[in-house]
């Protein structure tokens, strides 16, 4: 019978006992809470909101009169910069053109066609003088669906999503069938309620703006051709009506790398195609920081400004700025266009239209750059198994033997 040590009831274990759970418990301690992955990399600051405006300072149809260049010289019993009445007509196609003719320095008289918000009606703000403090705050509201291909470009911009004042839709070109690379620029009256042809920009088909090089990106034709106005200290100094032929209305957005164009490499240019300002360039288009639509960024329109040689100097190094368009990373908070130069109001059609061409471009560039770093390495193992790959007589030799 084997000999076992009792213990009495009521008497207490002994101070050096262990705990039942393992002479471990005694030597591991607690562990410690989860701690996730902290990237390395900081995330990109947002945009400040300070020095943005929030909302235009003048209503629409002020910057509807001065891109529809119903603000002439002056010269009449109103004094200079006044509202020139009936100075746009309609043509017999439905308004697709407009009649610049009755821009002169004496008031016209009104035409029995004109747009009821500037025939014979009153005058916006009683005195149509030019607003040298003027600022135009635009949101860009975009309709594009993204899960049909080939993605159709569909936004417009304006002071709300039903107050839209410049509209874009992108339509199949005769060039190509595969890509809709024409798109249809329109202006609407925020006070007749009319929509105007402003203009239509062809896309060249199969671009490759990854690739370095000098590019013909898009050709633009103006359909309202306006008058062209010079505006020192915010009064138009001259103006050039061109109503027969309508030349100088063809104008080519072009962009290249450093490399190849110098110090205007690595933006967009919109020069002069035909016309007396023929190889002559309109503004330049930065990105920084803005890689498409979803992305943060800003697009800046620089003015071209010559150097004493009379060569362009680099947009980037031009402090001002003729429009700007903020991109943010909230999601909810539609983009915004500042404008605030007198001098870019009056020629906004022009400005507008190559700034929307250069919108889609870059965010179709942007989704290349995206499928490229997707794509796996040419000849490598991963590229020889993917099923886009067609395997031919070369991969057999070269893998199966």
């Amino acid at each position: 019978m084997p000999i076992r040590n009792t213990i009495k009831k009521g008497e207490a274990p002994p101070s050096d006992a262990r705990a039942p759970t393992g002479s471990y418990s005694l030597q591991m301690a607690r562990p410690t809470a989860y701690q996730p992955i902290r990237p390395t990399v900081a995330a990109a600051p947002l945009f400040s909101q300070d020095g943005i405006p929030i909302i235009s300072t003048r209503d629409l149809g002020y910057f509807f009169g001065l891109a529809a260049s119903l603000y002439d010289q002056g010269g009449d019993a109103d004094g200079p910069g006044r509202l020139s009445q009936g100075s746009s007509s309609s043509s017999s196609n439905g308004g697709g053109t407009w009649d610049w003719s009755g821009l002169t320095s004496q008031p016209a008289a009104p035409a029995t066609e004109a747009p009821p918000a500037y025939g014979a009606g009153p005058r916006p703000h009683g005195t149509g003088e030019l607003d040298a403090a003027a600022i135009l705050v635009l949101w860009l509201f975009r309709q594009t669906r993204t899960d049909i291909l080939p993605v159709a470009e569909r936004f417009h911009l304006g002071a709300a999503d039903r107050q839209p004042l410049y509209s874009l839709t992108a339509q199949p070109s005769i060039r190509s069938a595969t890509e809709f690379n024409e798109l249809a620029i329109a202006r609407r009256d925020p006070v007749g309620g009319a929509w105007h042809a402003a203009c239509t920009a062809d896309i060249e088909p199969a671009l490759e703006l990854v690739k370095p090089g000098r590019w013909t990106v898009a050709t633009l034709v103006l359909d309202a051709m306006p008058a062209w106005k010079k505006v020192v200290s915010g009064r138009v100094v001259q103006q050039t009506v061109d109503s027969v032929g309508h030349r100088g209305s063809k104008l080519s957005l072009a962009w290249g790398d450093r490399a190849t164009l110098g110090r205007l490499g690595e933006a967009y240019g919109l020069w002069w195609s035909d016309g007396s300002e023929q190889g002559a360039a309109e503004a330049f288009y930065v990105t920084e920081g803005w890689r498409g639509f979803g992305t943060q960024g800003v697009v800046r329109v620089k003015p071209a400004v010559r150097d004493t040689s009379g060569a362009y100097q680099d947009p980037r190094n031009c402090p001002a700025d003729l429009a700007v368009v903020y991109f943010f990373a909230d999601p909810r908070t539609p983009p915004k266009f500042v404008c605030s130069r007198v001098e870019a109001q009056v020629r906004l059609d022009v400005l507008m239209a190559g700034l929307m061409v250069v919108m889609v471009v870059e965010t179709r560039k942007a989704a290349v750059v995206k499928e490229y770093g997707s794509l796996p390495a040419y000849d490598s193992a991963a590229h020889w198994r993917s099923p886009l790959v067609e395997r031919g007589p070369d991969y057999n030799e070269a893998y199966m033997d």
